[in-house]
This record gives C-alpha cells, sequence and structure tokens, in this order.
C-alpha cells in the first residue's frame, strides 16, 4: 500500500477527504466516471480541471493486408501539468468534438452528496494523485468502466478498458477488426474484464483506485508488445 505523508497545508485544506469514508469517495469517483461514459457515448469530451480531457481521435488499425480507420477514445493531459511536474505524453490528433467541463452539479443530482462535496473531493483527490506522480516511479489512478491513467517514471499513459472501447464503436468495425487480427498475447490479454482493486490509503486519505504496482496493468488492453500502433492507450 502506497504511503505519502501529508503536510500540515494539506491536513487543513484537504478537509474533504477526511470527513468522508473509503465507500463515499470511491462512490464520487464512480459517478464521476459514469458522467464521463454518458458524455463520450453522445461523441461529447469532458474536461477535468486541473488534470486533462478525455475526448476522441481517429486511428487506423493494421489488420495485416488492409487498414481501417477507426474513432477511438484517447486522454489527454492537461499542458499546464507537462510543464509543472514535467510529465511527458505522446498526444494524439483529437477529433473535432465538443468539449465541455466536469459537471459537478451533475454528479450531486445523481448521488446523496451536496455539489461542493463532490467538487472538493475530486479536487483534494487530484491534488495528492499529482503529488504521488511527481514523487513516486509509479502511481495508476482508475476510473470504473473506462480505464486506468498511469504515471510511470514521468510518462503518462491511459490504458481503456476493451469493453468500453468496443462500446463507442458505433460501425461494428472494432470487433469484427480484432476477430481478424493475428491471434497474439496482446489480444488475449485484452478481451479480460476490466477489474480494479479497492482503493490505496494516503496518510489518512483515501485515493480511489490508485496503486502503485503492476496489477492493473495486466487487467487491460496495452499496445507495448504490439505492432498495430496501440488502440488500447495513449
Amino acid at each position: 500500500m502506497l504511503q505519502i505523508p501529508m503536510s500540515e497545508y494539506e491536513r487543513k485544506h484537504l478537509s474533504t477527504l477526511s470527513r468522508l469514508s473509503d465507500d463515499d469517495i470511491d462512490h464520487i469517483w464512480s459517478l464521476v466516471s459514469c458522467f464521463i461514459k454518458q458524455q463520450m457515448f453522445m461523441r461529447k469530451g469532458v474536461y477535468i480541471f486541473g488534470l486533462g480531457t478525455f475526448t476522441f481521435c481517429q486511428q487506423k488499425l493494421n489488420l495485416g493486408n488492409k487498414h481501417i480507420l477507426i474513432q477511438r477514445p484517447v486522454f489527454i493531459l492537461a499542458e499546464k501539468l507537462s510543464h509543472y511536474y514535467g510529465f511527458k505524453q505522446i498526444k494524439p490528433q483529437a477529433t473535432d468534438v465538443p468539449v465541455g467541463p466536469l459537471n459537478f452539479s451533475a454528479l450531486s443530482a445523481e448521488g446523496p452528496f451536496q455539489r461542493d462535496t463532490v467538487e472538493r473531493c475530486v479536487r483534494e483527490t487530484l491534488h495528492l494523485l499529482l503529488r504521488a506522480a511527481a514523487t513516486r516511479p509509479s502511481v495508476s489512478h482508475a476510473f470504473p468502466g473506462i480505464g486506468v491513467l498511469t504515471f510511470r517514471q514521468s510518462r503518462v499513459k491511459m490504458l481503456f478498458c476493451r469493453d468500453f472501447i468496443s462500446a463507442l464503436d458505433g460501425t461494428g468495425k472494432l470487433s469484427s477488426a480484432s476477430a481478424s487480427r493475428p491471434e497474439s498475447r496482446n489480444s488475449r490479454e485484452s478481451e479480460r474484464s476490466c477489474n480494479v482493486p479497492r482503493p490505496a490509503t494516503f496518510s489518512g486519505a483515501t485515493l480511489p483506485r490508485i496503486s502503485a504496482g503492476e496489477a492493473l496493468r495486466k487487467q487491460l488492453q496495452t499496445d507495448e508488445d504490439d505492432d498495430d500502433g496501440g488502440w488500447g492507450l495513449s
């Protein structure tokens, strides 16, 4: 379990996390993920202030003897974080879709929490996440049903769940293309369900679904051993 000492400033200003239970924080981040999924199913992107944007890009999928063009989800880290923390990301060219901010009022309406509580929980969690990512060699943060955002040695990647990618594909090309691809370790790995462990605790403040280990990567599709361009992460 990853432990990070909290400064006196953080103990004072991260008061919302200290008042919420683990289940409460987990619930709020499930609401965040549900909102992102709903917007992306409507072909809209979502900007999370202080973190980055979930949107779409087009990618050519190699089937061996031909290529098909598919639209897939991507995550683009906020430019300010790259400058401030030195995070590095290979950023794809996003397609032209409308992008709106994470709507805290809408999240509050879907759960038992007041709007301010939801916003502060998200912002305080991201504060601890980014500090962990800046000081630890490997940190991951999961968006339930969407995928896992990983920070590893200052490199940032978003590994999306295969079920989420397939659900966003309205053409059916992705499923047929996957069936046509040569059998590989990566294609077998990517068919696993996207299950993630319970949150890890950071000195009294619980960060939903954050891990410093390797287990999460094995449950998500990855392109590190694949030559088709890596449509499972950005």
